[in-house]
């Protein structure tokens, strides 16, 4: 469960110019935590605005593919750590 302070990095591979990011898109809408970063290496450098309508100043990131190559599990076992960014 998501704590009020808790900031979130949301993963939208092809969501945000693609019809895959129902959710990402709605935790930009809805969400009352602080939204750090939307990850998405095809929308590198746009606007969330531009390209959503969505009036948040969120900025968009990539991942470079030797980030997750030491993993010592598979990528779902990060997946809930790599969203929630607790101080």
């Amino acid at each position: 469960m998501l704590k009020p302070d808790d900031r979130i990095a949301i993963l939208m591979h092809k969501g945000l110019k693609g019809a895959k990011g129902k959710t990402g898109i709605s935790m930009l809408r809805y969400s009352q935590n602080p939204i750090v970063a939307v990850i998405d290496e095809e929308a590198i450098g746009d606007s969330i605005v531009t390209l959503t309508n969505i009036d948040r100043d969120v900025p968009i990131a990539g991942i470079q593919a030797h980030s997750t190559r030491n993993w010592p599990c598979p990528f779902w076992r990060h997946f809930t750590r790599a969203l929630v960014c607790r101080s």
